[in-house]
């Protein structure tokens, strides 16, 4: 009996030594040839959005760069738990955006929506206003799309005073373009359904595993394995909807912003019929304002392309009646006489969160989107 549990024993940990061994060697490597970003997963799949903040996820981002903390709320937003309903006394701002308005990289309280929120509350309060809040309910990898249909199924329910929407230079026009949201259908915009991607099943599994959350943490190995994995669902979303026509496609110069457009037409539409005013922010990204000696990247699409993209959407708003904000001659300023502006990953640092954010502070109160103390003021 005793000969059979050693034999037994021997087998299982001759099993345990196979698995294992690989994943300890390839720890090695990586930490020694190509160090990995540690992450928890704090997205969760949507049938309607693809994907969205997990309520109630918490861990810790951690690069060669930054280490960042992030809380999600109830509702599925970061920064702090807030309430559906507005409370009593207070001016209330819906901030719709990507992992640029989620603030990817930084405090929560350092993202522009914060800083904007921030120098409006103390103008308000100054003024003898009431107190000014902005909703951040930015989300990594959203675009426009996602933001829109989101405004419509939630947004409103926070009964917001005034919109701000976040529109990302470097990938919204990309990320719109697939249409795996929403695609244009003659004159109207539906949504496309999200089937639960295999990856989302296997991560599920894998967050129910003990030790899963210290290890996405600390473990070079795990991290790699789980960035193939998002690379693996990114594929399942990079797809043209059926029955989208050429146009909407984004095909060729003269459609490539076709799908946008048409998704800022239906949110100016249905923030007009609320009687919410809306303004846009347009972040712009690294290739924008880049720091002496960037090396601009050769996939990267040519930057007078999407200058042009960006003049012809911001000349459309114009003409629609929606106020815009494009802090580029600020951030390039800043980049110019200061320190860099922009994360390795290309995100904000907290001094570019911090012009952004005063752009976008300023902006919302030239447009009135801010209580009628501080217009007065």
């Amino acid at each position: 009996m005793l000969r059979f549990l050693r034999m037994v024993l021997g087998a299982v940990a001759a099993v345990l030594f196979g698995l294992l061994a690989p994943l300890v060697l390839l720890e090695i490597g990586l930490r020694i040839f190509a160090p990995q970003p540690h992450a928890i997963n704090i997205s969760e799949w949507h049938p309607v959005y693809g994907w969205r903040n997990r309520p109630g996820a918490h861990g810790f981002f951690q690069t060669r760069e930054y280490r960042m903390e992030v809380r999600i709320d109830s509702l599925g937003l970061r920064f702090r738990e807030v309430t559906r309903s507005k409370p009593a006394g207070t001016y209330r701002i819906l901030g719709l955006g990507d992992s640029f308005a989620f603030g990817h990289g930084v405090a929560a309280d350092s993202g522009f929506y914060a800083v904007a929120e921030r120098a409006l509350d103390a103008r308000s309060r100054a003024a003898g206003g009431p107190r000014v809040e902005i909703v951040n309910t930015g989300v990594g990898k959203w675009g426009t799309a996602q933001e829109y249909l989101y405004l419509t199924r939630e947004g409103f329910g926070f009964e917001p005073d005034a919109v701000a929407l976040a529109f990302c230079i470097d990938n919204d026009f990309a990320n719109n373009e697939e249409e795996s949201v929403v695609r244009r259908v003659g004159d109207r915009l539906e949504p496309v359904p999200s089937p639960r991607p295999p990856v989302r099943l296997l991560q599920r599994v894998a967050e129910t595993l003990p030790g899963y959350s210290f290890f996405a943490e600390h473990s070079d190995a795990i991290n790699f394995i789980r960035i193939r994995a998002s690379a693996m669902e990114a594929k399942h979303y990079e797809r043209v909807a059926p029955g989208a026509d050429a146009t909407a496609s984004g095909s060729g110069p003269a459609a490539d912003s076709t799908i946008t457009t048409r998704i800022m037409d239906a949110i100016r539409d249905v923030t007009r019929m609320k009687h919410v005013p809306l303004l846009v922010l347009f972040v712009p990204g690294l290739a924008q304002c880049p720091p002496p000696g960037w090396v601009r990247p050769p996939h990267m699409p040519s930057l007078a392309r999407e200058a042009g993209r960006v003049d012809r959407l911001i000349a459309h708003l114009d003409s629609l009646g929606v106020a815009t904000v494009y802090p580029l001659p600020e951030l390039r300023e800043a980049t110019r006489t200061e320190k860099q502006h922009f994360l390795l990953d290309q995100h904000l640092t907290e001094s570019g969160n911090r012009v952004v954010g005063n752009s976008l502070a300023a902006a919302l109160i030239r447009a009135g989107c801010v209580p009628p103390a501080i217009a007065l003021h």
